[in-house]
């Protein structure tokens, strides 16, 4: 948690309504991966993450992901909390 802490702290504390994309917008973001934790409750990795240098984000995940690493990815935009945006049908370009 430390280590999210740290990775995070130049982060945005408060994530403004549509700075990386509309609500239900589909679109092509670069992820640098704070953090890859298994939940058994959703039987999926919850994956967090910062995008832009300065936006946290998370989603759900089928496998596990590196950390300090930077991955494409498209995703839809599904929900802004106070501190993070939720991303949803995130899938990863591997190659």
């Amino acid at each position: 948690r430390y280590e999210e802490f740290l990775a995070t702290e130049h982060c945005l504390s408060r994530v403004p309504e549509n700075c990386i994309g509309e609500i239900k917008q589909r679109r092509d973001f670069d992820i640098t991966v704070v953090s890859s934790t298994y939940s058994t409750k959703y039987d999926s990795y919850i994956v967090k993450g910062i995008v832009n240098d300065k936006v946290p984000v998370m989603f759900f995940y089928k496998k596990p992901l590196e950390n300090n690493i930077t991955v494409s990815a498209r995703a839809t935009v599904k929900r802004y909390s106070q501190d993070i945006v939720q991303l949803n049908r995130v899938i990863i370009n591997e190659g």
